[in-house]
C-alpha cells in the first residue's frame, strides 16, 4: 500500500513538472487570433497601446500591436503594482493613468516593445484574448 501511494505521488510530481516546463508557442508574425491557439500557452511580441475598454475585478485589459498589424489579442493582465500586473484604470482614464509592470517589476510604457506569454483564453476570427502570465520589455 505504501509503495503504491509513493508511486502515485511520484507520477503526479513528474506530470506537474513536465506540464509546467512546456515551451510556449511562439507567434512571431501573423494572425494571433486563430482557433488553433485557444487554450494554448503562446508567446507574442509587439507594443503596448492605450486600451479602449477596462474590466472590473482582478483583471484589466490593454492592447498589443504586432509588427504585421494583423488581428492581435486583447491582453488581460492581473490588477496590481507588482510584477506582471497593471494598475487599475478608472472611467475617463488617460495615457498618464496607464501603469504596467513587467516581469522584473519595471514599469512598461505605452509604445514600448514587449514580449508577452500567456494562455489564449478566447480565440475567434473577430476577437481573441490572452491571459498574461509574463510581460517584459524587449530591446
Amino acid at each position: 500500500m505504501r509503495i503504491a501511494k509513493g508511486l502515485i505521488i511520484t507520477a503526479i510530481t513528474i506530470t506537474a513538472t513536465i506540464s509546467c516546463s512546456i515551451d510556449p508557442i511562439k507567434i512571431v508574425d501573423g494572425n494571433c487570433c486563430q482557433k488553433e491557439y485557444k487554450d494554448e500557452i503562446v508567446e507574442i511580441y509587439g507594443a503596448l497601446y492605450l486600451p479602449n475598454k477596462i474590466m472590473d475585478g482582478n483583471w484589466s485589459m490593454i492592447g498589443i500591436r504586432t509588427k504585421s498589424d494583423e488581428k492581435a489579442p486583447a491582453l488581460s493582465i492581473k490588477v496590481g503594482n507588482g510584477p506582471n500586473s497593471m494598475a487599475r484604470l478608472m472611467d475617463g482614464y488617460t495615457e498618464d493613468d496607464v501603469h504596467v509592470y513587467g516581469n522584473n517589476g519595471e514599469e512598461i510604457q505605452l509604445g514600448d516593445s514587449i514580449r508577452v506569454v500567456g494562455e489564449m483564453v478566447f480565440a475567434a476570427s473577430y476577437y481573441c484574448e490572452l491571459k498574461v502570465s509574463t510581460i517584459e520589455k524587449v530591446k
